[in-house]
């Protein structure tokens, strides 16, 4: 009787070698491009959070420049004898210096403020989002987050003035937001796969 069915027994055989075959070979690929995707996106991230560092370096580095560079301005060492002024040179000063400060602001295109506060006057020369003086416990020249704005902010003490620089906690976001929306796909094809 085997006899009858051995050619039938090694055609089922060959065909089930063959397809065990194929599904070895089809499980190994895909798990080799899978850990080539792993990689090439591990890597991509990693490229990705370099240039995130790098960019945010500089930006940051841009701003504690241009608080240093703000103080050497003419208008600013006359804010020095603002006490000398009368109103309308005052006024005019300070109308000056905030220009100055608007046009600063929008040099480094990124979302930043730049505020100056007068210590003769008593008050900020040129706008701040802060309503308050500043504080006088800050360490000069450190970032620091403030989490009720949601905003970094430094402040630069001089003589008669405190210079404060500021920006939003969403220009980090930004700069953290997936070029595209490959990365996503790719995410998710590698879960589905797991």
């Amino acid at each position: 009787m085997i006899r009858q069915y051995r050619t039938f027994i090694g055609a089922v055989a060959i065909i089930f070698c063959t397809t065990m075959l194929i599904l070895a070979m089809y499980t190994y690929t895909v798990n080799t491009s899978l850990g080539i995707i792993r990689e090439d996106i591990k890597q991509s991230n990693l490229n990705r959070l370099r240039i995130f560092v790098h960019t945010l370096d500089i930006n940051v580095e841009q701003m504690d420049l241009l608080s240093l560079a703000v103080n050497t301005d003419s208008k600013m060492k006359l804010l020095k004898s603002v006490d000398l002024m009368n109103d309308y040179e005052q006024d005019q000063l300070l109308l000056d210096i905030s220009e100055k400060m608007k046009l600063q602001r929008f040099a480094l295109g990124w979302d930043m403020h730049i505020s100056v506060y007068s210590m003769m006057l008593g008050k900020w020369a040129v706008s701040s989002p802060l309503q308050d003086p500043p504080p006088g416990s800050v360490t000069d020249g450190r970032w620091l987050l403030n989490e009720d704005r949601k905003a970094f902010s430094m402040f630069r003490t001089h003589d008669r003035h405190v210079i404060h620089v500021s920006f939003p906690q969403s220009n980090v976001e930004r700069l953290l937001i997936p070029p595209s929306w490959t990365t996503t796909i790719l995410f998710s094809t590698i879960r589905i796969f797991r």
